[in-house]
């Protein structure tokens, strides 16, 4: 019936005022007045586009609603290990444990590799080896130096050496008292009486800078030996978040 009326409205041409022709045809009125007020509702999959200014008319009458964010993107930080920089080493508090490339290990020499019993599970499902597991590597950030383990892996190039995919997790995180104020944009990592502070968005434009940069998602599996890694699911496996 409103669909009618609005052909009708569309047309019709009148020469009285239009406030003439309302009160005259009072289903009109109605019509008009139920049109141009809140209480009309949708039918079937009617939709409204808002605005621009949608969130603040909102925010001007409900003013306890904070204003919604963009994503501050991912978190990394400067780094030292041994004579080499890496200037966007990621945290990552969805890392159960910090993980390094191949490549760099051996640039550091850190020592020799030993086999492991562990796979790791890459996002798209499939599985490598981790290539050693290597404990107490200092990692200088700022003017304090904190003792950290890596998982090491054999994963593709294609990245500069100060960009390489550094990933620090969860333990690396508690070791240093990081504290991160995502609003802000800045973190600090502590020692004793000493505090390092670093603001993210400057340490940023380095990453957004190298396009080189790739960080690589991965699951760690532990508890798997080496002769029957092909046949994973004869075995109880316990998974570990490596981002």
């Amino acid at each position: 019936m409103d669909n009618e009326i609005l052909e009708t409205f569309r047309k019709v041409e009148v020469n009285i005022p239009l406030l003439d022709a309302i009160k005259k045809i009072p289903r009109y009125a109605k019509f008009l007045k139920e049109l141009c007020t809140y209480k009309r509702k949708l039918k079937g999959n009617e939709r409204i586009s808002k605005g621009k200014n949608f969130s603040a008319l909102i925010g001007k009458f409900v003013p306890h609603i904070p204003e919604k964010c963009k994503d501050p993107g991912t978190f990394c930080i400067p780094c030292i290990i041994g004579n080499s920089k890496f200037k966007n080493s990621m945290l990552d508090l969805g890392a159960s444990i910090n993980g390094m490339p191949l490549s760099i290990f051996k640039s550091l020499s850190l020592g020799l590799l030993q086999p492991m019993g562990m796979v790791i599970q890459l996002a798209n499902r499939s599985v490598s080896h981790p290539t050693s597991f290597v404990e107490d590597v200092l990692v200088r950030v700022g003017k304090l130096i904190f003792p950290a383990d890596f998982y090491v892996h054999d994963m593709e190039e294609g990245f500069s050496h100060g960009s390489a995919p550094i990933i620090l997790g969860r333990p690396f995180l508690k070791t240093t008292r990081t504290k991160i104020d995502v609003y802000a944009g800045t973190l600090s990592m502590e020692f004793g009486d000493v505090v390092v502070h670093f603001n993210i968005l400057d340490v940023m434009k380095f990453l957004y800078e190298d396009h080189s940069h790739s960080i690589f998602r991965a699951e760690l599996i532990d508890d798997i030996v080496d002769e029957h890694i092909h046949d994973l699911d004869s075995f109880h496996v316990k998974k570990h978040s490596f981002v």
